[in-house]
C-alpha cells in the first residue's frame, strides 16, 4: 500500500498567531475607511482673490451715494379724507369760568336756573337732555306731573321740546316767558328738568362740575352751622330722584354727618337725589371741601 500522506498539524502557538494577525489587519481596515461622523475641514476665505473679483467691501465706491431720505422726499400715496363730507366748525374754546358754565345749554335753562340762583343747579348741556338714554321711565312720571295719563305721552313730549328749544328758533324769543306757555307743561318741564339733573350730577361729567364750582367758592351751598366743624362746607342731598317729594333739598355735611334744612332753596329735593353726596366724596374725597373750612 502505498505510504499515506500526513496532513500539516497546526499547534496551538500557531492558530494564537494566526488570530492575532486577523484582529490587527480588521483594525487598520477600520481605521483606513472614514466614518460617516468625520468632521472635513472648510477651505480657508481668500480674501484677495475675492477683492479682485468683486472689489473691497470694506470700501464704498465713489459711484455709490449715500443719503437720508427726508419726509418731504418720500413717495406720496393718495390718502381719502374720510370727513371730506362731514361740515367743520372752527371755534375758540372758551376758558372755564362763572359766566360760561351754561354754555351749550337752551335758552329755557338759562331761564329756570337764573330764577333759582340759591340753589346752585348745574346747566344740563343740551345732548345730555337730548338723549333717550337719560330719560328712562320719566315719561310716565312726567305726564301724571302734568295732570294726563295719555299713554301716548302728549305732556312729556311737549314739555322735553319747551326745554329743548325745538318749537323756537330765536334763542332771545320772548315765546319763553311763563304766560305764553301751558301751566302744565311749564309744571310737568320743571319737574322733567329737576330729575334729570339728578342723574346728570351723578355723571362722570356731572361730578367734575360740581367739583369745579366748590373750588370756584366752596361756600356755594353753605356752610355747616355746628361749631366742631368751623365752618366746613355742605353738599346738596334730596330724598328721591324719580320722584317729586314736595320737600325741598337739604344740606349734608360729611363732618359731622348732620342734614340741615335749606330755608332758601326752591327747588324740590329729587333735583339732587341721595346718591350724590357719597358718590362726591368717594370720588373726590374731602379735600375739595377742607380748603373753605374756617
Amino acid at each position: 500500500q502505498p505510504h499515506a500522506k500526513k496532513k500539516p498539524q497546526i499547534t496551538t502557538a500557531q492558530t494564537s498567531a494566526a488570530s492575532t494577525q486577523h484582529q490587527h489587519q480588521h483594525t487598520q481596515k477600520s481605521a483606513s475607511s472614514p466614518t460617516t461622523t468625520s468632521f472635513q475641514r472648510r477651505p480657508t476665505f481668500d480674501y484677495e482673490s475675492y477683492k479682485r473679483k468683486h472689489g473691497d467691501p470694506r470700501t464704498v465706491p465713489s459711484t455709490t451715494k449715500i443719503r437720508n431720505r427726508t419726509p418731504n422726499q418720500l413717495p406720496s400715496t393718495p390718502t381719502t379724507n374720510t370727513n371730506s363730507m362731514v361740515p367743520t366748525k372752527t371755534t375758540k374754546k372758551a376758558p372755564t369760568t362763572a359766566s360760561n358754565f351754561s354754555a351749550g345749554t337752551t335758552p329755557w335753562v338759562v331761564k329756570f336756573l337764573s330764577e333759582r340762583p340759591k340753589d346752585a343747579l348745574l346747566a344740563i348741556p343740551r345732548e345730555f337732555l337730548a338723549d333717550g338714554f337719560n330719560l328712562v321711565q320719566l315719561p310716565p312720571i312726567i305726564e301724571r306731573i302734568g295732570g294726563s295719563n295719555d299713554p301716548s305721552f302728549p305732556v312729556y313730549k311737549a314739555a322735553l321740546r319747551l326745554i329743548l328749544n325745538l318749537d323756537h328758533h330765536d334763542d332771545h324769543d320772548d315765546d319763553h316767558s311763563s304766560s305764553n306757555i301751558d301751566p302744565a307743561v311749564q309744571r310737568a318741564a320743571e319737574a322733567l328738568y329737576a330729575m334729570v339733573h339728578a342723574r346728570y350730577i351723578i355723571s362722570p361729567r356731572g361730578l367734575d362740575s360740581v367739583r369745579r364750582v366748590l373750588i370756584r367758592d366752596h361756600n356755594t351751598f353753605g356752610k355747616c352751622p355746628h361749631p366742631s366743624c368751623q365752618g366746613m362746607p355742605l353738599l346738596p342731598y334730596g330724598s328721591k330722584s324719580n320722584e317729586m317729594t314736595n320737600h325741598k333739598a337739604q344740606r349734608y355735611c360729611c363732618n359731622c354727618g348732620n342734614l340741615w334744612e335749606w330755608w332758601d332753596s326752591n327747588i324740590d329735593g329729587c333735583a339732587w337725589g341721595p346718591s350724590f353726596c357719597h358718590l362726591f366724596l368717594l370720588t373726590y374725597g374731602k379735600r375739595d371741601l377742607e380748603g373753605g373750612g374756617g
